[in-house]
């Protein structure tokens, strides 16, 4: 019983700690490298030529939609 700490967080029984709200400049930094790396995806999508995307060779199945039973 030399890590009573250790044992709670197995038991699972440590309190829940809160989360603090980022901060205002890392939360533009994250919303602004998720832009860019969704531009960059799309610019590579873009680039890459018809034949060899995979929609090309074998397109998406219609999806079927069934009525609800009332």
């Amino acid at each position: 019983m030399s890590e009573p700490s250790n044992a709670t967080a197995i038991e699972g029984q440590k309190p829940k700690q809160q989360d603090k709200p980022l901060h205002p400049a890392l939360r533009s930094l994250i919303w602004m490298l998720a832009e860019q790396a969704a531009e960059d995806s799309m610019r590579r999508i873009d680039q890459t030529p018809a034949e060899s995307r995979p929609e090309a060779v074998n397109p998406p199945a219609p999806r079927i939609r069934r009525a609800r039973k009332p």
